[in-house]
């Protein structure tokens, strides 16, 4: 598979994911109950965990990949802070603790910092390579898609 089809296929999945956390409303779903009571919150949790790897392995290909994305432990890595915090999210749910969401960002008392902090972190780590490509892409091109991009985040 080529580096440009790496970015699209990631490209697409952020955008899938970002709308499952933003068009799935929790309360409506679970005020109506039926089997989609734990679906929603569950498919919130797998949204808003994953979504921050996706935009920080994106931007570490994006427009090609940077020398630190090229391991395989960084491919598969980057997603196992999102994993535990999937796992913490979805145990915090199951033993009873409610949660609201605040645009993408799950509100569970005792996992908030830490759903927060990574968000937080892999957001900045992604900007930080975009940032990178605008000052030091290889192209006039790639610099100024990177500019417009970043300016847009």
């Amino acid at each position: 598979m080529k580096p440009d089809d790496d970015v699209v296929r990631y490209m697409y999945t952020m955008s899938v994911v970002f709308m499952g956390i933003c068009s799935v409303d929790a309360t409506f779903s679970m005020s109506e109950g039926g089997w989609h009571v734990l679906f929603v919150p569950i498919f919130q949790f797998i949204s808003s965990a994953f979504l921050p790897c996706l935009f920080f392995r994106y931007f570490s290909i994006y427009p090609s990949e940077k020398q630190f994305a090229k391991s395989k432990f960084f491919r598969w890595g980057v997603y196992i802070p999102g994993f535990v915090l999937f796992i913490i999210m979805l145990w915090s749910y199951l033993s009873g603790n409610t949660y609201r969401r605040s645009f993408f960002l799950i509100d569970i008392s005792p996992v908030l910092v830490p759903n927060f902090v990574f968000l937080y972190a892999y957001s900045i780590a992604g900007q930080a390579c975009l940032l990178h490509t605008w000052l030091k892409g290889e192209t006039r091109r790639q610099r100024k898609q990177a500019k417009w991009l970043f300016l847009g985040l």
